[in-house]
């Protein structure tokens, strides 16, 4: 299958599952490399923000849209920040949240894995208590959105992903890939996009290189077990 056939499949899924009008796959492409150019998320859906307290964490979120839909929590993708389309925030509540270490969220003293974001999201969402709500995961966001269908079943409805990396990454992932993902550095030009977004809302943008390194740490989504 081709990567145009795959993106426009991911697009309907996301159409499909969460219900909202159809986004075209060009379309979804210039919303996500606006959301990198763009620190903070347009005024115009943003009704509200916070911090909550979860797992020993100060989590960031954003409130955008109303309506009484089932709320949707969107997850950004690898060293983003409050992942915001303003498509899904037409008929319902979206919270789009800042993950350990990420933008307006402060680190703290423990590493980042999925497992531990599955939780703080799930732990998010019964501090607002949101009820059952669907989750959308962009990229690396989506790998946190499954576990938190499986590790807490009873706070999700439906997840929808896209181009997310599940499975087993030997399939999904050629070798020089991986090792040209492995030599990245902070300044490389190809996360110009992601250190902008955190250096424009961040309270200490210096500590972009500790992000990047702790983030760049991830090894795959991590309930697939390979030898």
């Amino acid at each position: 299958m081709s990567g145009s056939c795959e993106a426009e499949e991911s697009t309907t899924a996301l159409r499909k599952f969460l219900s909202v009008p159809y986004v075209s796959n060009r379309r979804l492409s210039r919303m996500n490399e606006s959301m990198n150019r763009t620190p903070r998320a347009s005024n115009k859906t943003l009704s509200g923000y916070g911090y909550a307290p979860v797992n020993g964490l100060t989590m960031y979120y954003e409130v955008h849209g109303s309506g009484n839909g089932v709320p949707v929590v969107t997850i950004h993708p690898f060293a983003g920040v409050a992942n915001v389309f303003p498509e899904l925030a037409r008929n319902r509540r979206l919270v789009a949240v800042e993950l350990q270490g990420h933008g307006r969220t402060p680190d703290i003293d423990r590493p980042l894995t999925f497992e531990q974001e599955a939780d703080d999201v799930g732990a998010l969402i019964e501090h607002l208590d949101l009820g059952p709500v669907d989750v959308f995961g962009e990229s690396f966001g989506g790998i946190p959105s499954m576990l938190l269908a499986i590790r807490h079943p009873r706070l999700v409805r439906k997840v929808a992903t896209y181009a997310s990396p599940l499975g087993d990454r030997r399939k999904y992932a050629r070798p020089e890939s991986a090792s040209v993902f492995a030599e990245l550095t902070p300044e490389h030009e190809s996360v110009r996009f992601q250190k902008e977004a955190y250096e424009g809302v961040s309270p200490d943008p210096g500590l972009w290189p500790v992000l990047f390194r702790k983030a760049r740490g991830f090894r795959g989504p991590v309930w697939v077990r390979t030898s």
